[in-house]
């Protein structure tokens, strides 16, 4: 913790410290994720696929087919940002003050915070994104004309895909026993 950290509360035990710095390691969480983002990728165009085949019921008439562009930019890089500030949200929630940041060259987005948190509250913060994405991208496919569909489909696999670390850091917390 760095040198104006609060003290740990009282009878707090830290279990484990997580540092992501060998590039090696970095390399390969990225690779891994470009497969995870593939396999959630087609997994869900699988079930848009088969969606359409039942001419996708719940669609919203009215709404437009595609975007231009820049708002496929734009919300890929909201994905992100939603991302980040879900793990945000979590931490306020803890009643920790979150602290965003990025390290581009190791195409890392972050949160963090100088809090303490429980196992439980830890695994909240951790799995908030990957389970609050996903459970709006799955209504949104359903609800949206097919080439939105598609998008809605992109992001919620870039979600996936960009929790890896998270997932990596849920499955160590959960291996320790709840006190």
């Amino acid at each position: 913790m760095p040198a104006d950290a609060p003290p740990a509360p009282a009878g707090y035990r830290l279990a484990h410290r997580f540092h992501m710095t060998r590039l090696r390691t970095i390399v390969w969480i990225n690779v891994i994720a470009v497969v995870l983002f593939v396999v959630v990728l087609a997994a869900a165009f699988g079930g848009l696929l088969l969606y359409a085949r039942l001419d996708s019921p719940l669609v919203r008439p009215g709404l437009p087919e595609s975007l231009p562009v820049w708002a496929y930019i734009l919300l890929l890089i909201g994905t992100l940002i939603l991302h980040e500030g879900l793990h945000g949200l979590a931490m306020l929630a803890c009643g920790a003050r979150p602290i965003f940041g990025a390290r581009l060259t190791r195409l890392v987005l972050y949160t963090t915070s100088q809090a303490f948190f429980s196992r439980r509250a830890y695994l909240f913060v951790t799995l908030a994104p990957l389970l609050g994405i996903t459970l709006l991208g799955i209504p949104a496919m359903l609800l949206l004309p097919g080439g939105l569909a598609i998008w809605a489909a992109i992001m919620v696999a870039m979600n996936a895909a960009s929790a890896l670390g998270d997932l990596w850091m849920a499955a160590v917390i959960a291996s320790f026993p709840p006190v």
